[in-house]
């Protein structure tokens, strides 16, 4: 199973943002839920997305840097 991150800075989606942010594939950031109980590094990267239908912006997650709060 694969598991999708709406991906969203500052309430915009990051992809319209990523050349403001200089942000790249590879770079690393932090992934949190609004709830705010985990977060996760991961590394951004661009693949094809089948339900969207396109090549988008995703996040791949290293589970190994989980952080319960």
């Amino acid at each position: 199973m694969t598991v999708s991150w709406l991906l969203k800075y500052r309430q915009s989606d990051l992809a319209q943002q990523i050349d403001e942010l200089k942000l790249g594939r590879g770079d690393r950031i932090i992934l949190f839920q609004d709830d705010d109980d985990f977060e996760v590094a991961a590394r951004l990267d661009v693949r094809y997305v089948e339900v969207l239908g396109r090549d988008a912006w995703v996040a791949i997650p290293d589970w190994e840097t989980l952080v319960r709060k």
